[in-house]
């Protein structure tokens, strides 16, 4: 039995139809985002985390400068970065690191851990952004760490329409009006 020749175009056709298969294959293995963990799983990791993290945690929570915590939260990020030992010990660590930088009033680093949140977790990111900016609202007076939770608030509000999550827009539209008063 002879070999089948195929011509210059089907070859090119067969590679790049080869090449969409593995490129959805690696996209697939990257984009698979873990449910948030059971209550008994985070109970049993916020116990490791409080256990590795004792004194830093202590450290921070009492702390009044904003940069010990913001370095804490650096660390628990660091932490998952590293891969951790679960996805519950991931969950509780940066879901404690955004504790800390909101308690910073750090809003960059708050919504960089919302969205790793996001893309490690099946978890709505605009909830979790609402609830930062309300916590992020308590911090300084200043006028322009306040427009600048506004127009966060502002650009959310607007995307959960479209998304039609109208609850979460109308809370975003009542946070961006208070955070720019």
């Amino acid at each position: 039995m002879g070999l089948v020749e195929f011509s210059q175009s089907q070859r090119l056709r067969c590679f790049l139809v080869t090449v969409a298969a593995w490129l959805a294959l690696a996209v697939g293995f990257a984009a698979e985002k873990q449910p948030v963990p059971t209550d008994t799983a985070l109970k049993a990791a916020q116990a490791s985390v409080n256990d590795l993290f004792k004194s830093d945690l202590a450290a921070a929570k009492s702390a009044k400068m904003a940069t010990q915590k913001s370095e804490l939260a650096n660390k628990l990020i660091e932490a998952v970065e590293g891969k951790s030992s679960s996805a519950a010990v991931d969950y509780v660590l940066l879901t404690e690191a955004l504790n800390l930088t909101t308690g910073a009033s750090n809003i960059s680093q708050s919504r960089g851990i919302v969205e790793r949140l996001g893309e490690l977790f099946v978890v709505d990111e605009r909830e979790l952004t609402l609830q930062a900016i309300k916590k992020l609202e308590k911090g300084p007076t200043d006028k322009d760490y306040h427009r600048e939770l506004a127009t966060i608030a502002l650009q959310l509000a607007a995307d959960a329409q479209r998304a039609e999550q109208l609850e979460i827009a109308g809370c975003l539209l009542y946070t961006s009006d208070a955070a720019d008063e």
